[in-house]
Protein backbone atom coordinates (compact mmCIF):
# COMPACT_ATOMS: atom_id res chain seq x y z
CA UNK A 1 0.00 0.00 0.00
CA UNK A 2 1.05 3.45 -0.49
CA UNK A 3 2.17 4.99 2.42
CA UNK A 4 0.78 8.70 1.43
CA UNK A 5 -2.49 6.60 1.53
CA UNK A 6 -1.98 4.41 4.29
CA UNK A 7 -1.21 7.98 6.28
CA UNK A 8 -4.30 9.81 4.67
CA UNK A 9 -6.57 6.70 5.73
CA UNK A 10 -5.24 6.72 9.36
CA UNK A 11 -5.29 10.63 9.50
CA UNK A 12 -9.31 10.70 8.47
CA UNK A 13 -9.67 7.89 10.49
CA UNK A 14 -8.79 9.49 13.80
CA UNK A 15 -10.66 12.33 13.03
CA UNK A 16 -14.34 10.35 12.05
CA UNK A 17 -13.75 8.29 15.18
CA UNK A 18 -13.44 11.32 17.24
CA UNK A 19 -16.05 12.77 15.40
CA UNK A 20 -18.87 9.89 15.03
CA UNK A 21 -21.16 12.04 16.45
CA UNK A 22 -20.99 15.47 15.00
CA UNK A 23 -22.73 15.84 11.84
CA UNK A 24 -21.83 19.33 11.51
CA UNK A 25 -19.80 20.28 8.37
CA UNK A 26 -17.77 22.98 6.71
CA UNK A 27 -17.90 25.22 3.64
CA UNK A 28 -16.80 28.16 2.03
CA UNK A 29 -19.33 31.32 1.09
CA UNK A 30 -19.16 32.01 -2.56
CA UNK A 31 -17.29 35.13 -3.08
CA UNK A 32 -13.91 34.35 -2.40
CA UNK A 33 -11.30 34.63 -5.06
CA UNK A 34 -8.44 31.45 -6.17
CA UNK A 35 -4.78 32.00 -5.37
CA UNK A 36 -2.03 28.93 -4.57
CA UNK A 37 0.57 28.40 -2.05
CA UNK A 38 3.71 29.68 -3.16
CA UNK A 39 6.77 29.04 -1.22
CA UNK A 40 9.48 29.93 -3.41
CA UNK A 41 8.83 33.68 -2.85
CA UNK A 42 8.87 34.78 -6.45
CA UNK A 43 7.20 38.48 -6.35
CA UNK A 44 6.59 38.24 -2.41
CA UNK A 45 8.13 36.66 1.08
CA UNK A 46 7.93 32.73 0.30
CA UNK A 47 5.44 30.73 2.61
CA UNK A 48 6.93 29.34 5.84
CA UNK A 49 4.76 27.23 7.36
CA UNK A 50 4.99 23.90 5.19
CA UNK A 51 6.07 21.79 7.69
CA UNK A 52 3.65 22.71 10.42
CA UNK A 53 0.73 23.04 8.63
CA UNK A 54 1.61 20.17 5.56
CA UNK A 55 0.54 22.49 2.91
CA UNK A 56 2.46 22.52 -0.59
CA UNK A 57 3.63 24.83 -2.69
CA UNK A 58 0.96 25.28 -6.00
CA UNK A 59 -1.86 24.17 -2.96
CA UNK A 60 -5.16 26.22 -3.91
CA UNK A 61 -6.74 28.77 -1.17
CA UNK A 62 -10.01 30.25 -1.24
CA UNK A 63 -9.01 34.36 -0.38
CA UNK A 64 -11.24 36.59 1.20
CA UNK A 65 -10.83 39.86 2.03
CA UNK A 66 -12.14 44.00 1.88
CA UNK A 67 -13.61 43.35 -1.90
CA UNK A 68 -14.03 39.64 -1.58
CA UNK A 69 -16.79 39.29 1.33
CA UNK A 70 -17.61 36.07 2.87
CA UNK A 71 -15.49 33.17 4.74
CA UNK A 72 -16.18 30.00 6.69
CA UNK A 73 -19.55 28.76 7.48
CA UNK A 74 -20.73 25.40 9.77
CA UNK A 75 -23.68 23.59 8.35
CA UNK A 76 -25.87 23.48 12.22
CA UNK A 77 -24.53 24.91 15.53
CA UNK A 78 -21.83 22.78 17.13
CA UNK A 79 -18.54 23.04 18.93
CA UNK A 80 -15.67 24.10 17.08
CA UNK A 81 -11.97 23.10 17.89
CA UNK A 82 -9.43 25.18 16.82
CA UNK A 83 -5.47 24.07 17.09
CA UNK A 84 -2.54 26.73 16.47
CA UNK A 85 0.13 25.58 13.59
CA UNK A 86 2.06 28.11 13.34
CA UNK A 87 3.34 31.73 12.14
CA UNK A 88 6.40 33.60 10.60
CA UNK A 89 5.38 37.30 10.80
CA UNK A 90 7.19 40.33 12.49
CA UNK A 91 4.56 42.07 13.80
CA UNK A 92 1.98 40.23 16.21
CA UNK A 93 -0.73 38.23 15.15
CA UNK A 94 -3.35 36.76 17.13
CA UNK A 95 -6.71 34.61 15.91
CA UNK A 96 -9.92 35.20 18.47
CA UNK A 97 -13.45 33.68 18.64
CA UNK A 98 -16.08 35.96 19.09
CA UNK A 99 -18.99 34.17 20.25
CA UNK A 100 -19.03 35.07 23.84
CA UNK A 101 -17.40 38.17 23.35
CA UNK A 102 -14.07 38.59 22.40
CA UNK A 103 -11.62 36.41 23.11
CA UNK A 104 -7.89 35.94 22.29
CA UNK A 105 -7.75 32.15 20.70
CA UNK A 106 -4.08 32.56 19.84
CA UNK A 107 -0.60 34.39 20.05
CA UNK A 108 1.83 34.42 17.76
CA UNK A 109 4.08 35.22 20.25
CA UNK A 110 3.03 32.75 23.64
CA UNK A 111 1.55 29.89 21.59
CA UNK A 112 3.24 26.97 20.36
CA UNK A 113 2.61 24.34 17.72
CA UNK A 114 -0.55 21.74 19.01
CA UNK A 115 -2.17 23.99 21.36
CA UNK A 116 -6.05 23.51 21.21
CA UNK A 117 -8.79 25.88 22.24
CA UNK A 118 -13.03 25.19 21.19
CA UNK A 119 -15.93 27.19 21.47
CA UNK A 120 -19.86 26.67 20.88
CA UNK A 121 -20.86 28.40 17.43
CA UNK A 122 -24.35 29.04 16.64
CA UNK A 123 -23.78 27.99 12.73
CA UNK A 124 -23.67 29.90 9.93
CA UNK A 125 -20.43 32.21 9.46
CA UNK A 126 -17.98 30.80 12.14
CA UNK A 127 -17.34 33.24 14.78
CA UNK A 128 -13.71 33.89 14.71
CA UNK A 129 -11.11 36.40 13.27
CA UNK A 130 -7.37 37.51 13.01
CA UNK A 131 -6.14 40.19 14.18
CA UNK A 132 -2.52 42.37 13.30
CA UNK A 133 -2.11 43.48 16.87
CA UNK A 134 0.97 45.44 15.89
CA UNK A 135 -0.87 47.38 13.77
CA UNK A 136 -4.27 47.12 15.29
CA UNK A 137 -5.79 45.93 12.36
CA UNK A 138 -8.48 42.99 12.04
CA UNK A 139 -10.47 40.72 9.40
CA UNK A 140 -13.66 38.67 10.34
CA UNK A 141 -14.74 35.67 9.10
CA UNK A 142 -18.07 36.08 7.41
CA UNK A 143 -17.75 40.23 6.96
CA UNK A 144 -14.60 40.71 5.76
CA UNK A 145 -16.23 43.42 3.30
CA UNK A 146 -15.05 45.62 6.81
CA UNK A 147 -11.97 44.45 7.33
CA UNK A 148 -9.58 47.63 8.54
CA UNK A 149 -7.40 47.64 6.36
CA UNK A 150 -7.51 46.32 2.11
CA UNK A 151 -4.61 44.39 2.53
CA UNK A 152 -5.69 41.74 4.99
CA UNK A 153 -6.61 38.77 3.83
CA UNK A 154 -7.89 35.33 5.35
CA UNK A 155 -7.45 32.34 3.14
CA UNK A 156 -8.40 28.71 3.70
CA UNK A 157 -7.29 25.78 2.19
CA UNK A 158 -9.66 22.72 0.64
CA UNK A 159 -11.36 21.11 3.61
CA UNK A 160 -10.78 17.85 4.42
CA UNK A 161 -11.84 15.18 6.50
CA UNK A 162 -15.46 14.52 4.90
CA UNK A 163 -16.31 18.54 5.56
CA UNK A 164 -15.07 18.71 9.02
CA UNK A 165 -11.99 20.25 8.97
CA UNK A 166 -9.63 23.14 7.34
CA UNK A 167 -6.63 25.16 7.41
CA UNK A 168 -7.39 28.90 8.31
CA UNK A 169 -4.36 31.16 6.88
CA UNK A 170 -4.04 34.83 7.88
CA UNK A 171 -2.14 37.66 5.56
CA UNK A 172 -1.14 40.39 7.57
CA UNK A 173 -0.59 43.17 4.73
CA UNK A 174 2.94 43.95 6.56
CA UNK A 175 5.10 44.05 3.52
CA UNK A 176 4.29 40.69 2.03
CA UNK A 177 1.53 38.20 1.07
CA UNK A 178 2.47 34.97 2.04
CA UNK A 179 -0.14 34.19 3.93
CA UNK A 180 2.07 32.91 6.84
CA UNK A 181 1.64 35.52 9.38
CA UNK A 182 -0.97 33.06 11.50
CA UNK A 183 -2.32 29.22 10.27
CA UNK A 184 -4.61 27.21 12.35
CA UNK A 185 -6.87 24.20 12.10
CA UNK A 186 -10.39 24.33 12.64
CA UNK A 187 -12.41 21.35 13.09
CA UNK A 188 -16.01 20.26 14.26
CA UNK A 189 -14.50 17.44 15.66
CA UNK A 190 -11.36 17.22 18.27
CA UNK A 191 -8.47 16.42 16.27
CA UNK A 192 -5.70 14.68 18.71
CA UNK A 193 -2.03 14.87 18.72
CA UNK A 194 -1.90 11.84 16.65
CA UNK A 195 -3.91 12.68 14.05
CA UNK A 196 -2.81 16.57 13.54
CA UNK A 197 1.08 14.95 13.09
CA UNK A 198 -0.19 12.78 10.37
CA UNK A 199 -2.24 15.23 8.76
CA UNK A 200 0.85 16.94 8.47
CA UNK A 201 3.05 13.83 7.69
CA UNK A 202 0.33 13.69 4.88
CA UNK A 203 1.33 17.45 3.29
CA UNK A 204 5.02 16.56 3.94
CA UNK A 205 4.81 13.36 1.96
CA UNK A 206 3.01 14.84 -0.88
CA UNK A 207 5.67 18.23 -0.82
CA UNK A 208 8.24 16.04 -0.98
CA UNK A 209 6.92 13.81 -4.01
CA UNK A 210 6.11 17.47 -6.02
CA UNK A 211 9.58 18.38 -5.72
CA UNK A 212 10.83 15.11 -6.65
CA UNK A 213 8.84 15.56 -9.95
CA UNK A 214 9.98 18.51 -10.26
Amino acid sequence: MNIKHALMGAAVSVVALAGAASAATLSLSAGGYADTIDTSGTGTDPFDLTAETGLAHGDALTVFDQANDGGLQVSEPTKIWVTYLGSEAGNETAAFELSTGSNQLFNNQTSSFGDVASFMDDGGFIDFLFRDISDNESIENGDTGSATSASLRMAFADISANGRSVIALFGDGAGDTDYDDIAIRISTVPVPAAGLLLLTAVGGLSFAKRRKKA
